[in-house]
């Protein structure tokens, strides 16, 4: 009898513990390290978002004397991932995930368009290959077709680089907030204790005495 007391005694003091809390994962989340700069992958998508836009804004102004629909459209589109990759390497735009998924729809187009030319390239090189003339024009076109598929290529790496980095990104920004945020609360009570000291009464010199009073 006394021993299944002792056992209940000890179940109870068992029971008194404190229980350890399930992990959760927003408190994991909480304990990780700030990322106190910008991702690479961010900054390897935002160089090539600008190398891009810089050639694309070239090539639009060379053939700005024939201009067209689609010059103005590459135009318009060049501008945009050039001022997309200086704000993701300022930090100033608010998400990269946009324009990374744009990067992956546009890029998969152009892809689609450039294996669609160096196969057809590749035919007319095939079908006119007793005929000089013929092979010639069709090995120019496949030649055309995979300088085509440099642009997409990169233009999909900087989109997943993008996509892949864009949560880090906007913990990035995050912190860069809070810092500036901390910043200017630290400036402002440097001020106002300034603004208390100048408010304290000043205490009033005494006149010193005459040594011959």
């Amino acid at each position: 009898m006394a021993r299944d007391r002792d056992n209940r005694d000890d179940e109870d003091e068992e029971d008194d513990r404190p229980r350890r809390r399930p992990r959760n994962d927003d408190d994991y989340e909480d304990r990780r390290p700030p990322q106190t700069t910008n991702p690479g992958s961010a900054k390897a998508a935002a160089v090539l978002w600008i190398v891009l836009g810089v050639l694309g804004l070239i090539g639009g102004l060379l053939s700005i004397a024939n201009a067209d629909l689609q010059t103005i459209v590459q135009v318009l589109v060049a501008v945009a991932f050039l001022i997309t990759g200086i704000q993701t390497l300022t930090g100033t735009v608010s998400s990269i995930l946009g324009a990374g998924i744009a990067s992956v729809i546009l890029a998969a187009i152009g892809l689609i368009v450039g294996v669609v030319a160096v196969l057809f390239g590749g035919a007319i090189a095939a079908a006119g290959a007793p005929n000089g003339a013929a092979a010639g024009v069709g090995g120019f076109v496949m030649i055309v077709g995979i300088i085509m598929l440099i642009g997409p290529a990169m233009l999909m790496i900087a989109g997943i680089l993008a996509i892949v980095g864009s949560k880090k990104y906007l913990l990035w920004r995050a912190y860069k907030k809070q810092q500036a945020g901390s910043g200017r609360s630290r400036r402002r009570d440097y001020e106002e204790d300034e603004d208390d000291e100048d408010d304290r009464p000043r205490r009033r010199r005494r006149p010193r005495e005459d040594d011959g009073e």
